[in-house]
């Protein structure tokens, strides 16, 4: 999703100063940054034999909660399009870009099943409460476990057939983007 993002950055002209690499990176580096809170522990749970992110504790939780807040994410893009221009604005812009489309809704529907709740983000931090007042629930997931992708805590393999099909389209578009 983040090299999607990139294309159609470059074709925009967005940041196409910087490079198609550049933009690549940029764009990759942002679609990842809400998962990587979360590589630590589980390189650790496997390390010490456990069944990754069976067990997180409360710190855990919150950073996940914090780097997959829809609300955090689209604030810090407001406050870098109010930025004076210039290259740190637009690297600023196009990964808060990839991480909202290419990190965050993403997650939304296929991070659903009921058995998740208790260790799954509501992408609403910090609204908490606030939320179940305002959207009239507190979270944003979508509580089916027709998209979700995981097996189990930690086992994301082997690959549900949507998840495959997808896959595969995204590897075209980013060919066919490659070559063209």
């Amino acid at each position: 999703m983040g090299v999607l993002v990139a294309e159609i950055s470059l074709a925009v002209g967005t940041p196409a100063d910087y490079g198609r690499f550049a933009t690549w990176t940029i764009c990759f580096l942002g679609a990842i940054a809400p998962d990587m809170v979360m590589v630590p522990m589980f390189l650790r749970d496997k390390l010490q034999g456990r069944q990754p992110m069976t067990q997180q504790g409360r710190l855990i939780m919150a950073t996940k909660e914090i780097s997959h807040s829809l609300p955090v994410w689209l604030s810090l893009l407001c406050i870098a399009s109010w930025m004076k221009g210039g290259m740190l604005q637009d690297v600023l812009i196009l990964f808060l870009t990839a991480g909202i489309l290419g990190g965050i809704l993403p997650d939304i529907p296929t991070h659903s099943e009921e058995r998740y709740r208790d260790t799954d983000c509501t992408f609403l931090y910090p609204l908490g409460p606030m939320a179940k007042i305002i959207l009239g629930t507190d979270t944003l997931r979508w509580m089916s476990a027709k998209w979700e992708y995981r097996i189990d805590f930690g086992i994301l393999w082997p690959l549900k057939p949507w998840e495959q099909w997808f896959n595969i389209g995204v590897a075209t578009i980013i060919l066919t983007l490659v070559i063209f």
